[in-house]
């Protein structure tokens, strides 16, 4: 079932939750006042924000990428899903964003839904800066592996045993 929100009130990329653990949401705000929560994948969230600079490149935008919260986000919004897939274009007809987001498909679904919403150009500026500042937020990279740091240390396949982090112990026989 298609979904067509219009023009985007707001739209912005939130998380929840400690380094490590957390939670990724996508609210928008429809023109006629329909709501969304989609919760995302960090990797949907990198993927996105990637987009979103390719578009705000080639359409020479010279807006400042600055994070803009939301006045207003309803406790219950009118569709809340987990995104199975994102799609991203440029309407070059009205000069928008055209961002469409696929609900996470389950067995014994009868009719996926799918959110479309058009923004303008300083708004997915915007939503570029935040999911900046929440990637930002996230846990360290280890420059060897590429994958995160926890707080409690990191074994990194590439160091080949020579790795600074500390190495869980082994469990002994008798625990």
């Amino acid at each position: 079932m298609m979904i067509d929100f219009g023009v985007a009130q707001h739209i912005e990329a939130r998380a929840t939750g400690q380094p490590g653990q957390r939670t990724f949401h996508l609210r928008i705000l429809g023109e006629a006042g329909q709501s969304a929560s989609v919760k995302l994948e960090k990797e949907h969230l990198l993927g996105l924000r990637m987009e979103l600079y390719e578009l705000l490149t080639k359409t020479r935008h010279e807006g400042k990428l600055e994070a803009a919260g939301v006045v207003y986000f309803p406790p219950t919004p009118d569709y809340d899903f987990p995104a199975g897939g994102l799609g991203i274009g440029f309407s070059a007809a009205d000069g928008r964003i055209v961002f469409e987001v696929r609900q996470l498909e389950t067995e014994g679904d009868q009719d996926t839904i799918v959110i479309r919403v058009r923004f303008m150009l300083e708004q997915g500026a915007s939503l570029a800066a935040q999911i900046d500042e929440i990637i930002a937020a996230g846990r360290p990279i280890c420059s060897l592996c590429k994958t995160p740091i926890d707080p409690e240390g990191h074994m990194c396949t590439k160091s080949n045993g020579h790795s600074r982090q500390p190495i869980p112990e082994e469990p002994r026989d008798n625990e």
